[in-house]
């Protein structure tokens, strides 16, 4: 009998993670996540207008390579715009044909990645420890400032996000898992290159990196990813981005950005409030719930995932929106680990150090929408009762944080993301009131009642605005003044050939900017002896030919 007997090889010996059918209360938790996540993600996904930067920019430049089907190049006005990858306005065009082009089609590819992120980093932090240790992370990710604020932008971080967090959830399945570990890092290699598609080669360097440092710093790593590196994984790579290299030595414009000294205040609100609720442990008893002298693969993995993404995207496009994304689900995996091991009594004041948090976070969130749209005192003014939604959200969120720590510390977090749920709401309803305001919706339905069909409009302005204006105006226009545009003598104009297009009979309407009124009344008025103004929209004014 013994010479009939199959050979069991070592790995079939071990029991995995999943020798015991996970309990009902691993399912309730997980689809209690992903029903919050969905809530927070859907519940408010139409509201309000694009933004033109960088909104509008992604939606109408999506929107011209739908129409010109230009699907390699990202192209605004014919010129080479963005410094994204195709990936993200590939899915922007599968939304629009889906559901046809408007705003919540718009914003619907990263409202699913958040989602399927949030699922991903539960599924991460219960390989990592247990269900609980993933309910925390996936809590904190989908209720950080970051994925409320930025993941409702129309931005290609969310997407990025998604694929790189299926990396490392296919190395570390590949990591823990002998059998189909061949099956999993093959996904794990198809996941970097669609990040590297739609988040550009940062992304797919700090994949690369965070690999390689746990490589290094953990001798059984070293020995399994290196199965990582077998020739058909390269292959599969070099083919999926072989689109992103044709357009690599494409020129482009940046995207709208902020400013390096604003990054420390940046990221701290984007991960706000989780931050602020592990500062004291963080402080006070950083060696317990760091472990600095520690050795385990699962301590190692949140925080060198964490720190090389934000290295490689700070290189890469620094203060850009969807820089911040990517590294949001490591900091969540890492936050949930920092969180379990702390004390009651650290949890506590790191709940109270939140409502303190909060008096610096809210005033940084305004200071940079405002500087970034000036908008009049009276329409902030009317954002009173929304700052009160939010203190009073955020109070009790914390006031039902330190409540659950001394009842049911397990669920602790609970309290925090329900506070955040209402500020979320929010937040998207006062996107939704300023927006109107420095969108070109309400400027382009007025130009489509009035173009008529061989009307043409002319635009003197960044050229990074004009997807943003198509978007809404359903077709082309002209530039005026633009130096990269006038290369192209049907859309590119000079300010004399401008004049010229002026004076035509036809329905003729120029957009400027405030500070150039000025300048366009004296040519005008010199020219024609008119200068008839029509509409305005944030600093930009329309002017017409035709009374």
């Amino acid at each position: 009998m013994t010479a009939g007997a199959g050979a069991i090889g070592v790995g079939e010996t071990m029991f995995g993670p999943e020798a015991l059918p996970p309990p009902p209360t691993r399912y309730a938790l997980f689809f209690i996540v992903l029903g919050l996540s969905a809530l927070v993600q859907f519940g408010a996904i139409s509201w309000g207008e694009l933004w033109p930067t960088p909104e509008g920019q992604y939606a109408g430049t999506a929107r011209e390579m739908w129409r010109h089907h230009s699907l390699l190049v990202p192209t605004a006005m014919g010129f080479p715009l963005l410094q994204e990858p195709p990936l993200f306005y590939w899915a922007l065009i599968a939304s629009f044909k889906l559901l046809g082009v408007n705003i919540a089609a718009a914003r619907l590819p990263g409202a699913i990645a958040n989602v399927i992120t949030t699922a991903l980093i539960f599924g991460i932090g219960e390989r990592m420890a247990n269900y609980w240790r993933g309910f925390s992370a996936a809590l904190v990710f989908l209720s950080s400032a970051g994925v409320i604020f930025l993941g409702r932008l129309v931005t290609p971080g969310p997407l990025t996000a998604m694929f790189a967090t299926f990396a490392i959830y296919g190395a570390l399945r590949g990591y823990q898992q002998r059998q189909p570990r061949w099956w999993w890092f093959a996904g794990t290699w198809l996941a970097a290159a669609l990040a590297c598609l739609s988040g550009g080669w940062n992304s797919g360097l700090a994949l690369a990196l965070t690999c390689a440092a746990l490589a290094v710093f953990h001798r059984e790593a070293r020995l399994r990813f290196r199965a990582l590196l077998w020739w058909p994984y390269l292959l599969l790579f070099c083919v999926l981005i072989s689109p992103r290299i044709a357009a690599f030595s494409q020129s482009s414009t940046a995207i709208v950005t902020l400013n390096r000294g604003t990054f420390p205040q940046a990221y701290f609100a984007a991960l706000f409030p989780w931050l602020s609720a592990i500062l004291p442990a963080l402080l006070m008893d950083w060696r317990k719930v760091i472990r600095p002298g520690s050795d385990e693969f699962k301590d190692d993995l949140p925080w060198i995932w964490a720190a090389l993404t934000l290295l490689c995207a700070g290189l890469a496009h620094a203060g850009a929106p969807s820089t911040f994304f990517l590294a949001l689900p490591a900091v969540a995996l890492w936050s949930a680990m920092v969180w379990e091991r702390t004390s009651d009594r650290l949890r506590t004041a790191g709940a109270m150090t939140t409502l303190l948090a909060a008096a610096v976070v809210v005033p940084f969130v305004v200071r940079t929408i405002h500087s970034l749209f000036p908008l009049p005192a009276p329409v902030w003014n009317s954002f009173q009762p929304l700052f009160a939604l939010v203190g009073v959200s955020i109070a009790l969120g914390v006031a039902i944080t330190i409540w659950l720590i001394r009842r049911q510390e397990s669920m602790a977090l609970v309290g925090l993301t329900a506070g955040m749920i209402p500020v979320s709401f929010a937040l998207a309803m006062g996107m939704a009131r300023v927006s109107p305001l420095v969108s070109f919706h309400e400027t382009a339905n007025f130009l489509r009642a009035h173009l008529g069909k061989n009307g043409d409009v002319l635009f003197e302005g960044p050229i990074i605005l004009t997807p943003s204006l198509n978007f809404y105006l359903e077709r082309p226009c002209s530039m005026v003044n633009s130096e990269s545009a006038t290369e192209k003598s049907e859309i590119g104009l000079s300010e004399p050939a401008a004049l010229d297009r002026f004076a035509e009979a036809r329905p003729m309407y120029l957009i400027i900017e405030q500070n150039r009124a000025e300048h366009w009344h004296e040519i005008l008025t010199q020219r024609f002896h008119v200068y008839h103004q029509v509409a305005s929209c944030d600093r930009f004014l329309v002017l017409a030919n035709q009374f």
